[in-house]
Parts: structure tokens; C-alpha cells; sequence
């Protein structure tokens, strides 16, 4: 028997795939014993009904876990709080929280110690852990870990013993009465995804091109889970029963590749152990895998494992297109799962022969695997991720040149907006000093070369005041400026008698458009004012 472990953290600002799975690492261990059978789980009542799984999803149940529930109310007691940013915690595990608020406080102060003590690389892991924990114990109230210590998870060796303050935790806090006060909102959240999982299965085995079957050995036991953070989906296989846990979610749709993914290692893991043989005929394409930089430790040795997720994601993405194909593709290879790139391109044959199920093409897309071929996806890889790098550097150069420039701007903005006050208190020589600062940063701004000629205009430098007015109404310019500056140089060119010109100016005005601030009004004002 094998308990696999995988934990998928969704991004919410992204939808596909490429949403930060944080974690999916699947690690391979042997049990001597299976320590959570099926008949750990309780039957979910649904409107007065018992779901009935096996006529609605074959082989999908959907279970609440007291289990699940106990050591995640113990692990939020002991001071786990990480909550996914932008998002708050869901009001179970707020009303939880708040029920454990008068637990005692030397079995609060020893879990937390006991927390503390056993520390993970990340939250993801950390939660990963507790899970896998929950789902090796026995029923409540004895919660008890059975499996032999030779063969238990790396991951819930490093915390073994906390099932024994989780034991004492259940009666101190009651957690019987509190299951009862919440084991509604579990269930609710079950008949949510009950739709989600009919649309994914329904959707896959039409891709399939195969009916819903009963299989007789292997079974999915859906289990919500709302004292966790949001944008999380853990799955964990005991032998063939795959576990998928899930976090609260905002949405029923929003785990919905996650889902799906799982759903398709459910399909996919029986075909791959039938053809296994002819697969490891190909083992050498290991070698290529082990070279990759980013290569994930569980895909190190195990090349059924490469085969099994380079043909999901494969699937995946020619069924949810996505705009960051390349990043993906690179992604995924650069991870070990080199064999992506070749299924891809399978999985498009597929859909042009719709005389196969997609069980039956599978044979053929194990026997034409090829090292050659797998050597020039390497290659292609290897000129797409040099081209997202240069794409990528480029961005970057341009996002800090479009930072700079806001930098800037927005420094300039506040000279001009002190210069103006200061022009309003007649403060001449300040204002003059900040709109110089202004042409530093930005030579040709055309606001302070426009208060500029009004501080010359006060002066009675009228010279000045047209150079500094000529140059505020050249484009681009905003508009009211260009027209009070053309309207201020037509009243100099009219103050010295000089009408004709004067008169070429105020029509400017007149033909411009826009918010001018009154200056038109002026203009047609000045022209019927002016001599002939």
C-alpha cells in the first residue's frame, strides 16, 4: 500500500494552472497497514437525503471528517492562523476560534509549544502535514495514529505525538458539541461541490469519449474543509482511495482545475500501471528529467510519476487554453515533467480522431514515446524560456522606466501645484525658483513655462512673457493652456498697436475645442473690442 501526498494552492488573481499550485508534491510511501478505511467517513444528508454517489458521481463521495475537523480545530488553537492574502477567514473558523477562546490554557500553551517546535518550510507544507496526520487516525474519540512508525510519512513523523494532545484536546474542548454546531455549514459546502464535481466529471469523460463507469477499486472521498486557509485542495491517496480535502472557497468554481486535476488521476493512474511495462521501455527519458533546473524531488526516481502529471497537465492544457501557454510549457518542463510538451501535441491528435476513446489512444502515445523527440522538446524549451526571459527583462525595464517616469511626474505635479499658491499670495521669486526645479525634471513642461510668462507679465517684461507664452502653447499642451497662452500674446501684440497680428491670435482661440476655461468668451471679446 502507498500514501501520496499532494497539495495544490490556487492564486485567486489567476485561473488556470498556472495559479500557484504551491505545492503539488507527491511523496511515495509504503504502509504496512491501511490506516484509514473508507468507513472512517460519515454519509453527508443532503436535503433530507443520503447523496447517493454512486448514481449521481460514480465512485465520488462526499463525507464530512471529524477527524479532519478535530485536528484542525486543535492546529488553529496551537497557533496556526495564515490566511491567503486578500482574503478573510471563513466565519466557521472565525466561530471556532472564538469557541476555543476559553480552552484551557496549559493545553493551549503546550500545543503552541508543541507547534512552534515543529516547524515547516512554509504554511503549505505545514497544513499538508496536519491533513495527512488527520486522515492516518482512528474515529474520535480515540484518535489514535496506527500505522507502523517504519512506514509512516516523512511528513507525519515530524509531528508525530501531536495526535495525543489532539486526543486530550478533543474532550477538553468539547469538540463533539462544537462538530455538532458547525457540521451543518460542512455539509452545505459538500452540496456545493457536488454540482462542481458533476460539471468536471461529466466534462472529462466526455473528452474521454467514455461512459461513467463503477469501478470496483478505487474510490474518491471528497472532504471539505473550513478551519483551513482559503486556496487550498489537498489530495492524498491511501493505496487506491484518493483523498481530496479542500479548503473554504469563495466560489464553487474556484477549484475547479485543481478538481479536475484530481479527477483525471483517478481516470489516468489505472491505464498508466496497465501499460506500465511498455512505458518503462522509455526510462532512459529519466536522464532528461533529472537534468532539468527546477526539477521537483518526488519526480527525481520516479518516472511513471512524470509520465502520469506531464500527460494531466498536457490534457489540461489543451482543454484550458491559456494566454501564458509558453511560461507554462517552460514551467512544467523545467520541473521534470518533460513528457508535457510531447502529450500536448498528442492529445491535439486526439481530438482530430473521433474514432478512439481516449483510454484506447494512450496506447499509442506510450509506445511512440521517443528520446530524440523528448531531446528536441528540450531544445525548443531551452530557445522559448531564453525568449521569456528577454520578454521578461524588457518588461521589467520598461515597468521601472514607466515607474520612474510616474516618480517624476508626480514630483512635478506638486512643484506646479505649490507654484501656483505661491503665484496666488504673490510670492513671485519662490514660485519662479519651483517652476525652474520643474523644467530640471521636465524642460518642456508647458504649465511652467505658462506661470513663468505670467511672473514676467507681472514684472512688466513683456518680451519675456510672449517667449514664455509662445513656448506654453505649443503641442501638445493642454488645451486651456494653449489658449490662455495664445489669448495673453494676442493682448501684448494689441497693446503695442500691432492689431492684424494681434487679431490672428485671438481667432486661434476661437477655433480651438474643449474645456478653454473661458478663454474663447475672452477672445471673441477682444476681437469685437479691437480696432478695424
Amino acid at each position: 500500500m502507498c500514501f501520496l501526498s499532494k497539495t495544490c494552492r490556487s492564486d485567486a488573481q489567476e485561473r488556470n494552472l498556472s495559479r500557484p499550485h504551491a505545492l503539488r508534491g507527491l511523496i511515495l510511501f509504503s504502509l504496512l497497514t491501511l490506516a484509514a478505511p473508507v468507513t472512517h467517513a460519515q454519509r453527508v444528508v443532503i436535503k433530507g437525503d443520503t447523496v447517493q454517489e454512486i448514481e449521481i458521481l460514480p465512485n465520488i463521495h462526499f463525507r464530512t471528517d471529524r477527524r479532519v475537523f478535530t485536528v484542525m480545530a486543535a492546529l488553529n488553537a496551537a497557533g496556526f492562523d495564515y490566511e491567503a492574502p486578500s482574503r478573510e477567514m471563513s466565519a466557521v473558523r472565525k466561530g471556532v476560534r472564538s469557541r476555543l477562546a476559553a480552552l484551557d490554557a496549559d493545553l493551549r500553551s503546550r500545543m503552541n509549544r508543541f507547534y512552534l517546535e515543529h516547524p515547516f518550510p512554509d504554511v503549505t507544507s505545514t497544513q499538508a502535514a496536519y491533513i495527512s496526520l488527520a486522515l492516518l487516525l482512528t474515529e474520535p474519540p480515540e484518535l489514535r495514529l496506527i500505522v507502523d512508525p517504519k512506514t509512516t510519512p516523512a511528513e507525519v513523523t515530524r509531528i508525530a505525538g501531536f495526535e495525543k494532545l489532539v486526543q486530550e484536546f478533543y474532550l477538553a474542548a468539547n469538540v463533539e458539541s462544537l462538530w455538532e454546531q458547525f457540521r451543518a455549514h460542512y455539509e452545505l459546502e459538500l452540496e456545493r461541490y457536488l454540482q462542481v464535481m458533476k460539471a468536471i466529471s461529466q466534462e472529462t469523460l466526455a473528452y474521454f469519449r467514455i461512459p461513467a463507469r463503477i469501478a470496483m477499486d478505487r474510490q474518491i472521498f471528497f472532504i471539505s474543509d473550513l478551519l483551513n486557509s482559503h486556496d487550498i485542495v489537498n489530495a492524498r491517496n491511501l493505496d487506491r482511495v484518493y483523498y481530496v480535502v479542500v479548503g473554504p472557497s469563495e466560489t464553487n468554481q474556484e477549484y475547479h482545475l485543481q478538481l479536475q486535476h484530481e479527477y483525471l488521476h483517478f481516470l489516468l493512474d489505472p491505464i498508466v500501471e496497465k501499460f506500465a511495462a511498455a512505458i518503462l521501455q522509455h526510462q532512459e527519458l529519466l536522464n532528461v528529467a533529472q537534468r532539468q533546473p527546477a526539477i521537483k524531488s518526488e519526480y527525481q526516481n520516479q518516472f511513471l510519476r512524470i509520465v502520469t502529471e506531464s500527460l494531466i497537465e498536457g490534457i489540461l492544457l489543451r482543454l484550458h487554453p491559456t494566454p501564458d501557454f509558453d511560461a507554462r510549457m517552460v514551467r512544467s518542463f523545467h520541473q521534470g515533467l518533460v513528457l508535457t510538451p510531447y502529450f500536448y501535441r498528442g492529445v491535439k491528435n486526439y481530438d482530430s480522431d473521433h474514432t478512439v476513446t481516449f483510454p484506447a489512444y494512450c496506447e499509442t502515445l506510450f509506445q511512440k514515446m521517443a528520446s530524440l523527440k523528448i531531446e528536441d522538446d528540450e531544445n525548443e524549451i531551452s530557445a522559448m524560456y531564453v525568449g521569456l526571459r528577454q520578454t521578461g527583462e524588457r518588461r521589467s525595464q520598461e515597468e521601472a522606466k514607466s515607474a520612474a517616469a510616474d516618480a517624476i511626474q508626480k514630483q512635478v505635479n506638486g512643484l506646479l501645484s505649490e507654484s501656483a499658491k505661491l503665484l496666488a499670495q504673490k510670492n513671485l521669486e519662490p514660485a519662479q525658483s519651483k517652476l525652474w526645479q520643474v523644467l530640471e525634471l521636465d524642460p518642456g513642461n508647458r504649465g511652467a513655462f505658462f506661470y513663468l510668462a505670467q511672473i514676467a507679465g507681472q514684472g512688466k517684461n513683456t518680451e519675456e512673457a510672449f517667449t514664455y507664452y509662445g513656448k506654453a502653447a505649443q503641442n501638445p499642451s493642454p488645451p486651456w493652456i494653449r489658449a490662455w497662452s495664445l489669448l495673453r500674446m494676442g493682448s501684448i501684440l494689441a497693446s503695442r498697436g500691432e492689431f492684424k497680428e494681434a487679431r490672428s491670435y485671438f481667432l486661434q482661440v476661437t477655433s480651438l475645442s474643449g474645456d478653454l476655461r473661458g478663454a474663447r468668451e475672452a477672445a471673441e471679446k477682444a476681437i469685437k473690442e479691437m480696432p478695424e
